[in-house]
């Protein structure tokens, strides 16, 4: 789930399309009292271009050191990768 706080954070969402490749099938901005929600298969990438300040809240799941089989597809080389799992998160208090 994504919601927004503050600024614009583009966001695109794809489906995956039968040569194992993807398919943008939207683009929706999440502003500020704006939010969208995914189901864990579904796919999307957000880009934040200039310098305007953005904040957001993001909610997943699990925890990010337990999402181990995120994905990620790279068009260069029309393939599927893993994210590498993210340890060592402190706490900025």
């Amino acid at each position: 789930m994504i919601v927004g706080l503050h600024g614009t954070e583009p966001n695109r969402l794809f489906e995956r399309t039968e040569d194992n490749g993807i398919r943008e099938t939207q683009r929706i901005d999440v502003s500020h009292g704006t939010g969208l929600a995914f189901m864990p298969d579904d796919l999307h990438a957000l880009d934040v271009p200039g310098v305007e300040k953005v904040l957001n809240f993001h909610m997943y799941g699990l925890g990010l050191p337990q999402l181990a089989e995120r994905e990620y597809y790279n068009p260069r080389t029309h393939s599927w990768h893993f994210f590498p799992t993210i340890k060592n998160i402190e706490d900025a208090r």
